[in-house]
């Protein structure tokens, strides 16, 4: 599918492939010509309920990264994960199956194949 992007300040280093995270309180003002790039703040480490998408490129900490909130991606499996279930993210740069996460996930799209934990999966990110 077509990928759905924003860009934003990094608050942390991130890995391109990376799960990620809005973070900060930065303020956004109601007049839209006022919204800058460096209101919105990602950081890494994207896990469980805090997952707003994927850094496409790796960016030290203060740069801009672009992040993707929909597409197909390649991405680890850190469980079992089965062709057309719904994922969460665990650990920033691995996915697995709702049914078996360690942890309450965020349903962030549907596993398009399936693997088992430590391989890889096609995923459908959808956030």
């Amino acid at each position: 599918g077509v990928p759905r992007t924003f860009t934003a300040r990094v608050r942390s280093d991130v890995s391109g492939g990376g799960f990620v995270y809005c973070s900060g309180t930065n303020e956004v003002g109601s007049v839209l010509s006022t919204f800058a790039t460096g209101d919105l703040l990602v950081a890494s480490g994207a896990s469980g309920t805090l997952c707003n998408g994927v850094s496409l490129s790796n960016v030290a900490s203060g740069g801009t990264v672009t992040v993707a909130t929909r597409g197909w991606f390649i991405v680890p499996a850190y469980s079992l994960i089965i062709a057309g279930e719904g994922f969460g993210v665990e650990g920033s740069e691995s996915v697995g199956s709702l049914a078996t996460a360690a942890s309450p996930s965020l349903k962030c799209g549907r596993a398009i194949t399936g693997n088992t934990s430590g391989l890889f999966v096609v995923v459908d990110l959808n956030l």
